[in-house]
């Protein structure tokens, strides 16, 4: 876990060489930070969330998936205890039963502000690390922003983590019911909610290196969910094998990128040239 009393140190030394350079290279530790604090949430479940799934790729769109797809308490201050005596014979069957217990804390999640990290992270940018496009209103180019501006953002930085140094664990995985299957190439666990798996059907391996994802059904008579690969099936033009490639090989293909296919029945090697195709359709 990211020792964020180590980082508030480092961004306070910058600050206090009180230089145009200095503040600009807090600004950017500021934002590393931020973004770490971000992602190791992520990480904490990304067993049950590709980064192919990911439907934004800024901190705070991150955190707000992973509360939405996998773990709705990512974001809230959670306390982890632990009962002093080991439970021997019949465990407790009830809520009442577990509360009568004596617990003793092991850990804190500190509460993390989306809303306040999003603008942090934006201001932080805006004020320091990006130069501004001439106008014809501009007088002078400047390598910095201004020394004000950028230490009042940093302050708010340095507060902004104060406030997270409460925490010592992040808790990661899910209490939602899941769906769980093995890869196909790859043979790397993949774990979905079934809530999840409600509002999208297609989900990827969560293997970085892996091209393959899956259709997730539902059996119109049992209910049961069951998967399939998203493929396409290409025939060898000489000896007529069938060979599945994966979707995702073929989204990674630009305009007159070409895929070589070596069949494994043949060995003769056939080329995909990735062109518009066109058709007619009827009225």
């Amino acid at each position: 876990m990211l020792d964020i009393k180590e980082r508030i140190e480092v961004i306070k030394k910058l600050v206090s060489q009180d230089s145009e350079c200095s503040l600009t290279y807090a600004a950017l530790e500021c934002r590393l930070t931020i973004e770490y604090i971000a992602y190791e949430r992520f990480k904490a479940s990304y067993a049950y969330l590709s980064p192919k799934e990911l439907e934004g790729w800024s901190p705070r769109d991150v955190v707000r998936q992973v509360a939405a797809d996998v773990n709705d308490t990512v974001c809230d201050q959670v306390t982890l205890h632990i009962s002093k005596q080991p439970i021997t014979g019949t465990p407790p069957s009830t809520l009442e039963e577990y509360e009568s217990l004596d617990y003793i804390p092991i850990g804190t999640q500190a509460e993390l502000k989306l809303g306040k990290l999003h603008s942090l992270w934006h201001g932080v940018s805006n004020t320091a690390l990006h130069i501004p496009i001439p106008t014809i209103s501009t007088e002078a180019m400047s390598i910095y922003g201004q020394l004000d501006k950028i230490k009042s953002k940093v302050q708010d930085v340095i507060d902004f983590l104060s406030d997270l140094q409460t925490g010592n664990m992040i808790l990661g995985g899910t209490k939602e019911k899941t769906y769980n299957f093995s890869c196909d190439s790859c043979r790397i666990e993949i774990k979905k909610t079934i809530k999840s798996i409600g509002r999208k059907k297609i989900i990827h391996c969560i293997n970085p290196k892996c091209k393959e994802s899956y259709l997730i059904e539902e059996d119109s008579k049992t209910k049961e969910l069951f998967y399939s690969r998203r493929v396409f099936v290409v025939d060898c033009k000489s000896c007529g094998q069938k060979h599945e490639i994966p979707t995702n090989i073929f989204k990674g293909l630009k305009f007159e990128e070409a895929l070589n296919i070596q069949c494994s029945n043949c060995n003769k090697t056939q080329v995909i040239i990735m062109r518009p195709m066109t058709k007619i359709v009827s009225d």
